[in-house]
């Protein structure tokens, strides 16, 4: 009985420190660090805490994000402020909240935060007669963030022209931990606009501050940032030195992109030959993929391993992987092609928008040439005609008789060019947006708003309905089948098969002969 009595007692005990346990273990150290400070700080020094946990917890914890601005912004509202340090409190919560809300792919909310964020800053420079590094980086993180929007939606004048305010502001900021903050922000959007040169430079000085400062959590970003750089321009060799150098600080400091990471380095060891490592990688980061909590950084870690793939020859596995980071995206594109959203960057046009001063005559000599050299490097290094269907192209026997009853000439198109690439086993989203000359969102939004489904899915559909028309009326083999669209091996194409149809090839075959 006492041994019973014992036991149970232990039994209790341990269970009720455990949450405690499981707590303390849930974030990494910066983030404890900073929910400690929260326990000695009152007044501003409390916002800054706020607004810089939003910041750094939010890729773990979206709801404890939501909680700690909701905090700062009810101490807003009952702290004892002046009007001058309420606006400077509001507005250092809107910077880390809209940034937050554009990691979680919410850009309505994004856009709208930032634009509120430009005219409290603008109340709080007329109040106080000044435009401070402070203002400063608040209008730069704003122009940023719309920046990045603008550019996810192909609108590049748009992007381009909020990335030269960014230029402009930066020029005139003199503090360092403030100038890092904004540098780093500006480098995103650089590397975005494919200005490899200037990004690298952004981020490096923004490096060299936080190397500086010791400023660990913002150091790892950068390193993460540069070798994302890196990859993107082919510089291989400096991002494996960086990778080696810096790569322990993501890894310590930003859990949430240790799959970025590995996905970043396994392309970078694969360019430079060294094949096993590159795997190793690889293996690893398919192996915690699932851990993730960013739609877009996952995303993004299976778009880069896809690529891998593709050019291993393993194009069965990148065409599954590369459809499922394009779902993951799905809700992102709807939410760039909302009608609210095109709504709130109207109105931002409206009130905002300044037509930049052109030198005619400047504009006039360069057109006079770049034309001509633009016609010589055409002729003499064009790219040749891309691949269009021809006259074999074979219809689909939809089992959607509703698309059948269309005959939408879009999707008509869509489907003959899907066809005409299968055999090379690189159908992709991005390849097909290329040649009906539209962007990848635009092609998303006709084909969600004709179909129902994203062009991913409707790309499976499309090899698997042709597969059963060949498997049918050629009395081809299941191999010949799984090669002609597409799988990189008939196992591959048999379990796809049966996902789809409910049935192995081979039956579904005879069933329908006999």
């Amino acid at each position: 009985m006492r041994k019973i009595i014992s036991t149970t007692f232990w039994a209790v005990f341990f269970l009720s420190f455990l949450p405690i346990c499981l707590s303390a273990n849930k974030y990494p150290p910066n983030v404890l660090k900073e929910q400690a400070k929260l326990e000695t700080r009152t007044g501003m020094q409390r916002i800054r805490v706020l607004s810089y946990l939003i910041h750094i917890i939010n890729p773990y914890d979206t709801l404890a994000a939501q909680k700690y601005y909701q905090e700062g912004d009810s101490l807003v509202t009952n702290y004892d402020f002046t009007k001058a340090e309420q606006l400077e409190a509001k507005t250092r919560l809107l910077v880390t909240k809209s940034w937050a809300e554009f990691y979680n792919s919410d850009y309505y909310e994004a856009f709208k935060i930032s634009m509120k964020n430009d005219s409290l800053t603008r109340e709080l420079s007329v109040l106080r007669d000044t435009l401070d590094d402070f203002m400063y980086t608040n209008f730069i993180n704003g122009n940023s963030i719309r920046a990045a929007i603008y550019h996810s939606q192909d609108q590049f004048y748009k992007s381009q022209r909020e990335l030269e305010k960014s230029v402009a502001l930066c020029k005139k900021m003199k503090e360092q931990t403030k100038l890092g903050s904004s540098l780093n922000n500006l480098g995103i959007v650089l590397m975005y606009q494919e200005k490899y040169e200037e990004a690298e430079a952004s981020m490096l000085t923004s490096d060299s501050i936080y190397t500086a400062q010791k400023s660990e959590p913002n150091l790892a970003y950068c390193k993460l940032l540069l070798i994302d750089l890196y990859r993107n321009s082919g510089q291989w060799q400096k991002g494996y030195d960086l990778f080696k150098s810096g790569g322990h600080l993501v890894r310590n400091e930003l859990p949430s992109r240790i799959n970025n990471l590995n996905a970043y380095a396994a392309e970078i060891l694969h360019e430079l030959g060294q094949k096993a490592k590159s795997d190793s990688l690889i293996a690893h980061c398919l192996e915690t993929i699932n851990e993730v909590k960013e739609p877009a950084a996952l995303a993004e870690s299976k778009e880069v391993i896809a690529g891998i793939y593709k050019k291993q020859g393993r194009f069965e596995e990148s065409i599954n992987l590369h459809d499922e980071s394009e779902e993951d995206l799905d809700i992102a594109h709807e939410n760039l092609q909302s009608k609210p959203l095109f709504e709130l960057q109207e109105k931002y046009e409206q009130s905002n928008f300044i037509q930049p001063e052109k030198n005619t005559n400047n504009a006039l000599w360069l057109l006079l040439g770049i034309v001509p050299l633009g016609l010589v490097f055409f002729f003499l290094y064009g790219k040749s005609p891309s691949k269009e269907p021809t006259s074999h192209t074979l219809e689909i026997a939809w089992k959607d008789e509703s698309l059948v009853k269309q005959k939408d000439p879009f999707v008509e198109r869509f489907v003959a060019l899907v066809q005409s690439q299968m055999e090379e086993g690189d159908v992709s989203v991005d390849g097909i947006s290329e040649q009906m000359k539209i962007s990848r969102v635009q092609l998303f939004k006709k084909i969600k708003a004709i179909t129902g489904e994203s062009p991913s899915q409707v790309i499976r559909q499309i090899r698997l309905e042709t597969a059963e028309r060949l498997l049918i009326e050629n009395n081809s083999t299941i191999a010949e089948v799984a090669y002609k669209v597409g799988f990189s091996s008939p196992n591959n194409f048999s379990r796809s098969f049966k996902a789809y149809f409910g049935d192995t090839p081979k039956n579904y075959k005879a069933k329908k002969s006999g």
